[in-house]
């Protein structure tokens, strides 16, 4: 049985790349929800509800969010907070950080791809209960 995935809206994906880039360095702030390339962001919103698996649905989020650049800066940071977000109660990401950041300039580069983004995902969460 699939479980549940979680509705995305841009407009919380804009609130998490708030979050994130109030978390980062101050000289950021002037960042904030400073989009890119709004239909992108659309696009990774609207194709991510169609997906009701819920890591599968954080996959997707992860790769497009960091690999599509929808916003001016902090598209990794954003990527990752989305898809803890997704996976929320049900699963963590078991990585230490520094894991955490060669993956995600892994997956932001050029060659990533979607299949290997779920692949490292998959391996590297625990189910929570």
């Amino acid at each position: 049985m699939e479980d549940m995935a979680s509705k995305i809206s841009v407009e919380l994906i804009k609130e998490v790349h708030m979050a994130a880039i109030l978390s980062g360095k101050e000289d950021e702030t002037d960042l904030m929800n400073l989009v890119r390339d709004e239909a992108t962001l659309f696009f990774i919103a609207d194709r991510s509800n169609i997906i009701r698996d819920s890591v599968k649905q954080a996959s997707f989020l992860l790769f497009n969010i960091a690999n599509r650049h929808p916003f001016v800066d902090g598209n990794k940071r954003t990527a990752v907070l989305v898809a803890e977000l997704v996976l929320g109660a049900d699963y963590s990401i078991n990585v230490t950080a520094e894991e955490l950041n060669d993956a995600v300039r892994k997956i932001s580069a050029p060659d990533g791809n979607l299949e290997c983004t779920e692949r490292w995902l998959r391996n590297n969460i625990n189910k929570i209960g």
